[in-house]
């Protein structure tokens, strides 16, 4: 709620310039305790989303300039009146500040938390600063805004430039071991939903390289000796133009490696590319803090060096170096800032879709491609797809003619699987199902167990690909390889029966059931590249159909 305004006259000053004066500075004064409240109710609590912790440094910081400002004036002062209007500006700022929070002068207790969605916060913060930058009279607040958009969504762009390449984080290789989760189920409001679509797809492209083939080049992006693209908002002409140019020398420099298919090692400039005149994130810096120590400071012995604390002045604290460093980054960016956006991004969307997206979709198409092209021609991705079809899926005659014969009382039998004599009939497999083969289960239990089995079964699979090397002469180099290996990585297999199924084994009308047929099973080892593709899941998948259709043809 607005604070009370008393009846006060001012000598000299007419009611209605007193009233605006003694307006302005209440305002002032209860936006500075709000958010100073704010800033200890948050510190207080446990926080869920990162971006919080930007916020209330965002708020510390800010507040602390404007007092800065504010002593500086008072001792400049030229006149309440002309005071006044120079405080305009402070009241706009705190103003935006009690929006982002929630602590505005129309809000009353209780007050609202911030957003615990990470995707809420940020849209939150992004519609209140697009609006200051766009449409505030004043240099100062429009500076501020996007400073704070800035500082809040720089730990996200740093997150997603991981995720998709563009920056390291020291663990490619654990990276390429875990599983992959879906990592943003909403995009903020400067992302838009088929962009988004693009980067996700570029999240899993590039974990799936990862996973087939850690050497790719896509996979070690920062150690090409390209410029690189730090994902921040930039907020001049120039540091636009550089980033647009950055952007095609660094995908030029890219494909330019992928291509050669080798990395380069020398090592990789992180600098930004942006010129030191263009407002962006103050970067953080490895240096060692300044000295912290005042002056009048007593110069203490090694083991009572902890005593230098109750020797520094009131209010001073340990990181205000720290401090001091981002209100002279907060000046400098209000004293830097345009007065209009460039104009190849008239708009704060615009903005955001060319330095933020553009580059983040670009390396995601980049990706991809390269994905596409290192599982269609170098892990032949097509003819294991097409192995496990012909053969799970029963998509080759030959296999299906070859496997009745095995499994079915048919002629003619296959190498083990030949006809038996007269002389066993009678006793070899009796009790068996009606058109099951007696080879199946000599002593006539059900389902039959051991190796022997799955071996003597493996000879149909064998059959079907020496057929298939003896006719195919003119077949591509990919497809004789993935033939060759499916001899061992493609067998019949008889899971051991538990304990539970051991009465069933002793069933005689077992094989007379119409699922005789489904303790067999046909195992398929993809190459470990490939495990990321075909995973356990999907070869269960492959498994069902099979289970399926060799019901389908016990049912024949």
């Amino acid at each position: 709620m607005t604070p009370q305004i008393l009846s006060l006259s001012i000598e000299g000053l007419s009611r209605p310039s007193t009233h605006l004066i003694t307006t302005r500075f209440l305002n002032i004064g209860s936006l500075l305790r709000r958010l100073e409240e704010f800033v200890l109710d948050t510190k207080s609590r446990k926080v869920k989303v990162i971006e919080t912790h930007s916020v209330v440094h965002c708020v510390c910081v800010v507040t602390a300039y404007l007092r800065r400002t504010t002593t500086e004036r008072l001792l400049s002062s030229h006149g309440l009146i002309a005071e006044s209007l120079h405080y305009a500006e402070s009241e706009a700022v705190l103003e935006f500040l009690g929006r982002i929070c929630y602590r505005g002068l129309d809000k009353s207790t209780p007050y609202r938390p911030l957003h615990e969605s990470q995707k809420a916060l940020l849209d939150h913060i992004y519609t209140h600063s697009a609006h200051a930058v766009r449409s505030s009279p004043f240099q100062s607040l429009r500076a501020i805004a996007a400073y704070v958009l800035s500082e809040t969504s720089s730990g996200w762009l740093r997150q997603v430039a991981t995720a998709v390449g563009m920056e390291n984080d020291d663990s490619d290789e654990r990276a390429g071991k875990e599983d992959i989760t879906p990592i943003y189920n909403a995009w903020p409001s400067f992302v838009d939903e088929r962009s988004g679509l693009f980067i996700e797809r570029g999240i899993k492209s590039l974990h799936l390289l990862r996973s087939g083939r850690p050497d790719h080049p896509a996979c070690h992006t920062h150690l090409f000796n390209t410029k690189s693209i730090k994902l921040e908002w930039v907020w001049t002409q120039k540091g636009v133009q550089n980033a647009v140019t950055s952007l095609a020398s660094r995908l030029e420099g890219m494909k330019k490696h992928i291509l050669q298919g080798q990395t380069h090692t020398t090592s990789f400039n992180h600098t930004a590319t942006q010129d030191q005149t263009s407002i962006h994130n103050p970067k953080p810096s490895g240096e060692p803090v300044p000295s912290q120590t005042p002056s009048d400071v007593s110069t203490y012995a090694s083991d009572l060096s902890g005593m230098a604390a109750f020797d520094r002045q009131p209010g001073l604290y340990p990181n205000d170096a720290v401090m001091t460093r981002a209100i002279e980054h907060v000046a400098a960016m209000v004293a830097s800032f345009p007065i209009a956006l460039p104009s190849i991004t008239p708009t704060v969307d615009r903005l955001g879709q060319l330095v933020i997206v553009e580059p983040l979709v670009a390396h995601s198409r980049l990706l991809s491609q390269s994905l596409l092209d290192v599982f269609l021609n170098e892990l032949h991705l097509p003819s294991h797809l097409d192995l496990l079809h012909r053969f799970m899926l029963f998509g080759d005659p030959n296999f299906v003619a070859n496997l009745r014969v095995a499994l079915c009382d048919e002629q003619p039998f296959p190498r083990q699987f030949s006809k038996p004599s007269k002389a066993d009939s009678s006793t070899e497999g009796a009790g068996l199902g009606l058109g099951l083969n007696p080879k199946l289960s000599p002593t006539g239990e059900w389902p039959p167990s051991g190796f022997g089995l799955s071996h003597s079964l493996r000879s149909v699979i064998v059959e079907v690909l020496e057929v298939e090397a003896r006719t195919d002469k003119g077949d591509l180099a990919a497809q004789s390889v993935v033939r060759q290996e499916a001899e061992w990585r493609m067998g019949f297999v008889v899971p051991p029966a538990e304990d539970d199924d051991e009465k069933e084994r002793c069933d005689p009308f077992g094989s007379c059931q119409f699922s005789a047929l489904s303790f067999l099973h046909l195992q398929y080892r993809p190459p470990d590249a490939l495990t990321s593709f075909l995973n356990s899941d999907v070869l269960e998948k492959y498994q069902r159909m099979f289970d399926f259709l060799l019901e389908m043809l016990r049912g024949e």
